[in-house]
């Protein structure tokens, strides 16, 4: 018998990123794929994001795939059908009489944190939460610049939260010196925790060994951000992380990271130090990577029976935190019976 390697859903309902704010130019059609499906994103008469299935109702064409906007409307590159944001069609060139189920299917979408972000759940219902949006998050007074970096991997979204609460890889795999102090509860939708512990910080910067305390909110299956506080023998760091992962399809997702740095009185330094902990940072993520494109889901034991036959986890002491993110981790996901 074939086991599956993730025995739960591959789209999970939640706010997902779908583009920067800033790529989704005004009067320009952008096309991106997601959820196992061609998308297209664009701009209303009003500058609202508006994203919606790509293929045209009527014979199919990709309005991704020379569509245009003209007066807040999505025309079809192919008989110049017009669509407007809700996804309805509002006019046919060539005939008054418009088909009724001529309809684009439209999500719900919103622009938070720099990103256009939309609502996708297989039922179809509409969302009754929102990410929460960070403080002056475009400011550049007291912080720098975004820096950004995506990965496109071969994974479930499970295995990302999974990840960040597992405390002793941080160890066994990265550059934590010890086990980590780790502190977490749901709180509905959100997941709101801390971590603490001391990382080897690498050559080049002030000490060997750096302090760090994370706090972090996870948003949904979609979203995450976290505020670190890193002590390097006195000088103390500020930094801004903020992910997003989204399915791209049955077997892989994106993962887009932005990282700032608060402003420290010298330039030159908070220059250095921005660029080299956002590289460390990455490299974190490079490490684990090779681990989520090879490894196979194991359920909790009291999940098993729903898994497909796949083997239980097995977890020790200390990993308690894994078994409570995935029984918060299960309201995402619409079918009940599933192995998280």
């Amino acid at each position: 018998m074939s086991v599956p390697r993730y025995p739960m859903q591959p789209y999970p309902t939640s706010w997902y990123r779908v583009a920067d704010s800033a790529d989704v130019v005004p009067g320009a059609v952008k096309g991106v794929h997601y959820f196992g499906r061609d998308l297209v994103v664009f701009r209303d008469e009003r500058g609202a994001p508006v994203v919606a299935d790509a293929h045209c109702p009527h014979l199919g064409a990709n309005l991704a795939v020379g569509g245009r906007i003209e007066d807040g409307a999505l025309v079809c590159p192919f008989h110049s059908w017009r669509y407007d944001g809700t996804g309805r069609c509002v006019g046919i060139p060539y005939t008054d009489r418009i088909p009724q189920q001529a309809r684009l299917r439209t999500y719900p979408a919103c622009e938070v944190n720099g990103v256009v972000a939309v609502f996708y759940d297989e039922l179809g219902r509409d969302p009754g939460w929102t990410v929460p949006q960070i403080p002056d998050y475009d400011s550049t007074e007291h912080w720098t610049g975004h820096i950004t970096k995506t990965w496109k991997i071969r994974t479930h979204l499970q295995e990302i939260f999974d990840n960040a609460a597992d405390a002793a890889h941080q160890q066994t795999l990265h550059a934590a010196t010890e086990i980590l102090s780790y502190d977490a509860e749901p709180d509905g939708v959100y997941f709101r925790g801390q971590f603490t512990g001391t990382y080897d910080a690498g050559e080049g910067l002030p000490e060997q060994q750096a302090w760090s305390r994370n706090a972090y909110l996870h948003a949904g299956l979609g979203f995450s951000q976290i505020d670190s506080k890193l002590d390097y023998n006195g000088l103390v760091i500020d930094r801004q992380i903020h992910s997003c992962f989204t399915p791209v399809d049955e077997e892989h997702i994106d993962f887009v990271m932005y990282q700032r740095t608060r402003r420290l009185d010298d330039d030159d330094l908070t220059e250095l130090i921005h660029q080299m902990t956002a590289q460390h940072t990455w490299r974190s993520i490079e490490e684990d990577i090779p681990i989520w494109e090879n490894k196979v889901f194991r359920p909790l034991p009291s999940r098993a029976a729903f898994a497909g036959g796949a083997l239980p986890a097995h977890l020790c002491d200390k990993e308690g935190d894994i078994a409570k993110t995935r029984a918060w981790a299960r309201q995402f996901y619409t079918d009940a019976a599933c192995g998280v």
